[in-house]
């Protein structure tokens, strides 16, 4: 603002480029590179807006973060105590449908007894158990034929039938065969010929079948095995007179008929 000499007041628009009051030369703040001028734009630019950064989350993540509930926990449980049952059945014996009872001797006719005794609790007399007196087989149509359950139900009723001294619900036995050489026990000497290994202690001492003979003189019977010689269906007739016949090695392979004096 100043005077135009016809006593008029003169009005200057404001402007950037402007004199200070000293006399300067007007200073243009941005790209004054003072130190001073640097903070002045700092603290006179305001701080940038926040940058929103989008995050993808599914409508239930939040929910996954909770703890289990007691349904889940419940479930949970029920699933580790189906996987463990299913785990035992493999293990579990299988039980039949038949039952071993011994029937009391009361007199007369034995078996008929037995007969009486199976038929008013629903079972069927299959005979008596090898050579066991008073022993019998029931078998029952409407019990499974293999279960990994005891059937209680029938169980109980031979148990509490005065005539009945015991009974066993029969199971199901676990055969592994035993007609072969495993491969583990089949081992090498040093001279690379494959032999028999056995579990008894004594073989090493019976010369006569290990070749352990002086010049030879043996069966040579571990060759023989290793070829698939069993002996089975041959009848070997020894020369001794000293054979005891009721030993259980020989016992049931004995033929008295082919044995004289």
């Amino acid at each position: 603002m100043g005077n135009d000499g016809d006593g008029g007041v003169v009005t200057q628009p404001a402007d950037h480029h402007r004199r200070d009051r000293v006399g300067r030369a007007p200073v243009d703040d941005d790209n004054d590179d003072s130190p001073a001028a640097r903070r002045k734009r700092t603290r006179a630019r305001p701080p940038p807006p926040p940058v929103a950064h989008a995050t993808t989350m599914a409508p239930n993540a939040h929910r996954h973060r909770r703890r289990l509930g007691p349904t889940a926990a419940m479930l949970l449980l029920i699933t580790v105590w189906i996987v463990a049952v299913s785990a035992d059945k493999d293990a579990a014996a299988h039980y039949t449908n038949q039952f071993a009872v011994r029937v009391a001797s009361v007199g007369g006719d034995h078996g008929l007894q037995a007969d009486r005794v199976a038929k008013k609790h629903g079972f069927l007399n299959r005979g008596q158990i090898g050579s066991l007196n008073e022993f019998y087989l029931f078998e029952h149509q409407h019990v499974h034929k293999r279960s990994i359950y005891v059937d209680e139900k029938y169980h109980s009723r031979l148990k509490l039938d005065p005539q009945i001294i015991w009974s066993q619900q029969q199971y199901e036995l676990k055969r592994f065969k035993r007609d072969f050489v495993p491969t583990r026990n089949v081992t090498k000497h040093v001279n690379y010929k494959p032999v028999l290994r056995f579990p008894d202690p004594l073989f090493v001492d019976q010369w006569y079948l290990n070749g352990g003979a002086k010049g030879g003189f043996d069966m040579n019977i571990g060759p023989a095995w290793q070829k698939g010689y069993t002996g089975k269906g041959v009848v070997v007739s020894i020369l001794d007179d000293g054979i005891q016949t009721n030993h259980p090695d020989l016992a049931m392979n004995y033929d008295k008929a082919a044995s004289w004096d």
